[in-house]
């Protein structure tokens, strides 16, 4: 399974925190930080911001105001971190420091549609998928996809099971894999303006979860592409 955090790089929106890199510049390997992907949930009680996984849970020290982390509470997010080790917080597995991280844009998971028009209302925009970056852990499926913005208007993502009777036709998909559409909803009335690269998360379902549903080999979704077609994906999911 391929992961995002891996592709870090190209998408996270970098913080200038005071910590910055200064540590690395020093003589000594056994000095410097070990900074570590994860995806986390952001979890907040107005005033202390940490960060909870499967992995454990973990207090966030010298969190910048302007970062409005506060408000995030329940939101999934690509973290970047070191570990302070000098540091024990009380109540958590480790203290870490932010390097950067990536807010997720939050989907909504549907099953059983079995109505096309009841597909429909979950929309019609495009998503564009280049690089098969994507991510399963804690029963969350993260996917990497660029969208055009539009003026004044919200992005809405959906993760939709259809029926077997709204399977296309031209649709061949493998043994074991689960069809899906990946919906994508927005005013599109005005013209295009920049080109978005989102990490969208969506709560998965254990029946729908190669982890716990062991017969669940991978997906095969279905998006409507930029250009006014149809583009169908297929990821595997190792089991490790």
């Amino acid at each position: 399974m391929k992961t995002l955090a891996k592709h870090l790089s190209v998408f996270v929106t970098i913080l200038l925190l005071g910590v910055a890199f200064t540590s690395c510049n020093s003589d000594s390997d056994d000095d410097r930080p070990e900074y570590v992907n994860e995806f986390m949930i952001i979890k907040s009680d107005g005033t202390n911001v940490w960060f909870e996984n499967g992995n454990g849970k973990y207090f966030a020290v010298d969190v910048p105001a302007s970062l409005k982390l506060n408000e995030q509470d329940g939101r999934r997010a690509l973290v970047y971190y070191y570990v302070v080790k000098e540091k024990v917080t009380p109540g958590y597995d480790k203290t870490i420091g932010l390097m950067a991280l990536q807010l997720c844009s939050m989907g909504t998971f549907v099953t059983d549609v079995a109505d096309a028009e009841e597909l429909e209302t979950y929309g019609k925009a495009s998503l564009s998928f280049d690089n098969q970056s994507y991510n399963f852990s804690d029963g969350w499926f993260d996917i990497l996809v660029d969208y055009y913005q539009y003026p004044e208007t919200e992005h809405t993502f959906a993760l939709c099971v259809p029926t077997p009777n709204l399977i296309p036709a031209d649709a061949v998909v493998p043994d074991g894999y689960v069809y899906m559409e990946m919906r994508h909803d927005c005013d599109t009335d005005g013209s295009k303006l920049e080109k978005i690269r989102d990490i969208v998360s969506f709560r998965v379902s254990d029946e729908y979860n190669p982890v716990t549903n062991p017969t669940v080999k991978g997906y095969y979704i279905k998006m409507l592409d930029p250009q006014g077609g149809t583009n169908y994906v297929t990821l595997e999911f190792k089991k490790q």
